[in-house]
């Protein structure tokens, strides 16, 4: 479980289980690149990114899954709020 700079739980795809720890681990450093401001955002981008099409094409997930995971982490311009969670950093 993961929380915004505003304490706001986000759970996330790991929480849920069943993901390659390879994607697990790429997918916590992108989280706590956002919480932190990380200046290297864009390399844990290109991890995460990296990691599930990886997976996708080794077989160890779904091309379902790999895209809902692209959508929820790699190109969700808006978050719940309907804000970029790029722009509060």
């Amino acid at each position: 479980m993961t929380t915004t700079e505003r304490g706001e739980r986000i759970t996330d795809e790991a929480s849920e289980g069943g993901l390659p720890p390879d994607i697990e681990l790429a997918l916590a450093e992108y989280l706590e690149g956002i919480s932190s401001g990380s200046p290297l955002l864009d390399c844990l981008w290109g991890e995460l990114y990296g990691a599930i099409n990886a997976n996708l094409w080794a077989g160890n997930i779904t091309a379902e899954r790999a895209e809902r995971l692209r959508k929820r982490y790699l190109f969700n311009y808006g978050d719940r709020d309907g804000t970029n969670r790029f722009q509060r950093l």
